[in-house]
């Protein structure tokens, strides 16, 4: 099947980024760690990276290796939410060649510390891909989970009934990362390319084929239920919640059937499901209001 984009992406792992190499096709989403033929381009990349520290905190990285332990410095580890992550250019397995122009080529892994703690607010970080992390790394795509159980160095992420959304502006200031849920609701990926232009062209191509599976899914499902109730438009929303104090958005499946509109938590998987909403409202009882932005109030009565 055609391709219809691919590329390199970061995909959030058991809380750490990793880049992966990402194809999109009509009908999923392909990830594959980045293979032999991908190190040489990588490996060749060196590039130095601003971090600007705020609040008192510090970078927000670990490091492992030096001299006395016979390899390079190399960033193990990238905290989530503080400056290095921030950036959105520094990854595991990066070895860090710099700080602000001194050399920690041949330093040991005290005098790299030392470099990193005196480096000031402002730190320009000179790093390159690493070999031997990357290949170390393919594993990584085992630990992706979905709603199906198949784990290969390649996974495939199916689109159809997908829950697909731009993050929050809470999480990501800088509009480059986007979101996908399974069906069941039980597992979801968040995604992050190097600009918001890139996250806008990567949604809109997930996001449209996979409303473009909608009509088939209606069909199929339409099949299950053997006409009772005839469901004529389903897909999902984001509902407005408060939780803690704290409002948020969180994804609803919501189906609309001639006299109905039902509201589920997940996608449905038995017809026994379907037949338990979370909410039902007639239609007859129902008043529907559009509003022209998130802000806006909302109309009663």
């Amino acid at each position: 099947m055609a391709a219809v984009r691919s590329g390199f992406l970061d995909v959030l792992i058991q809380g750490e980024w990793h880049r992966v190499l990402a194809t999109l096709d009509p009908t999923a989403i392909t990830l594959q760690a980045i293979e032999n033929e991908h190190l040489q381009d990588l490996e060749s990349e060196k590039r130095t990276v601003r971090v600007v520290k705020y609040d008192g905190n510090g970078l927000g990285i670990s490091i492992k290796g030096g001299r006395d332990n016979n390899i390079p410095i190399i960033i193990s580890k990238i905290f989530k939410g503080m400056a290095a992550d921030h950036t959105g250019e520094l990854f595991v397995g990066d070895t860090i060649l710099a700080v602000n122009g001194e050399s920690l080529v041949d330093a040991t892994h005290d005098d790299a510390v030392k470099a990193l703690k005196r480096a000031g607010r402002v730190v320009d970080l000179y790093v390159q891909y690493k070999r031997d992390e990357l290949v170390r790394r393919d594993n990584i795509i085992e630990k992706i989970e979905w709603d199906d159980e198949v784990c290969e160095r390649i996974r495939t992420i199916g689109l159809k009934l997908a829950y697909v959304a731009r993050a929050g502006m809470d999480a990501d200031v800088e509009g480059r990362i986007f979101e996908m849920r399974s069906p069941s609701g039980r597992f979801a990926l968040a995604f992050r390319c190097i600009s918001s232009t890139e996250a806008d062209a990567w949604f809109e191509a997930v996001h449209g084929c996979s409303n473009a599976l909608l009509t088939q899914a209606l069909a199929q499902v339409n099949i299950m239920l053997g006409g009772h109730p005839q469901v004529r438009r389903m897909g999902w929303m984001a509902e407005e919640v408060v939780e803690d104090g704290i409002t948020m958005w969180k994804p609803k499946f919501v189906t609309l059937t001639h006299s109905e509109l039902l509201f589920y938590e997940a996608v449905p998987q038995l017809k026994a499901e379907w037949a338990e909403p979370r909410i039902g409202r007639p239609l007859v009882a129902t008043r529907v209001v559009q509003t022209t932005s998130r802000t806006a109030p909302i109309m009663k009565g």
